[in-house]
C-alpha cells in the first residue's frame, strides 16, 4: 500500500503530527516550518489542556484544580508534622543529654567526696566528653552534607550557537 502525500493547504498556525509534517517536507511544498515545544511543570495541566478537560467533562477544570489544591495542602501538612517531629527529637536529644551530664557530674562528685578521686573523675568526664564527642560528630556529618550536595545550575550557562561571534575577519 502507498502513501498517499497530504495535499490539504496549511493555514498558519495550523497544528499537525511529526509525521505530517516530515511528510510534507520530503515533498518539497514548503520552505519554512515552525516547531513549537511546550513544557508545563507542577500539579497542573497547562491552560489549553485544562480547558479541553472543560470541554469533554463540564467542571472537570474547576474539580483538577481542586484536587490540585487538596494536594498542595496536605503536602504542606505532612512537611510541618514532620518538622514538629524532628523539632521534638532535637529538643529530647537536649534535655536527655542535659541530665546525662547533670547525672555524672552528681556521681562523681559523689565518688570524690567519699575518697575515689579517679572514679569521680572519670564519673565527670565521661559523660561530657562522650556528650561532647556526639556533638562534634553530628556538626562533622552536617559540613559533610553541605559540601557534598551539588549546587543548581546557574541561569545563562555556555552561549548557544545564535550568540556565538565569528572572529575570523573578511
Amino acid at each position: 500500500m502507498s502513501k498517499q502525500p497530504a495535499k490539504a493547504a496549511l493555514g498558519k498556525g495550523q497544528i499537525i503530527s511529526p509525521q505530517q509534517a516530515e511528510a510534507i517536507l520530503h515533498e518539497g511544498r514548503v520552505q519554512q516550518v515552525q516547531i513549537r515545544k511546550e513544557v508545563f511543570q507542577g500539579p497542573l495541566p497547562s491552560p489549553d489542556i485544562l480547558v479541553g478537560y472543560n470541554q469533554a467533562f463540564p467542571d472537570a477544570a474547576e474539580r483538577i484544580v481542586t484536587m490540585a489544591e487538596s494536594a498542595q495542602n496536605h503536602k504542606q501538612l505532612m512537611e510541618n508534622r514532620m518538622l514538629t517531629e524532628q523539632a521534638k527529637g532535637v529538643r529530647y536529644g537536649q534535655v536527655f543529654a542535659f541530665l546525662i551530664a547533670i547525672v555524672g557530674m552528681i556521681c562523681g562528685t559523689y565518688l570524690i567526696a567519699h575518697g575515689a578521686s579517679a572514679s569521680g573523675l572519670a564519673s565527670i568526664f565521661g559523660p561530657l566528653t562522650g556528650l561532647a564527642g556526639i556533638h562534634l560528630y553530628n556538626n562533622y556529618k552536617d559540613q559533610q552534607k553541605k559540601t557534598n550536595t551539588p549546587e543548581r545550575p546557574k541561569q545563562g550557562g555556555a552561549p548557544t550557537t545564535a550568540q556565538k561571534t565569528d572572529d575570523k575577519q573578511p
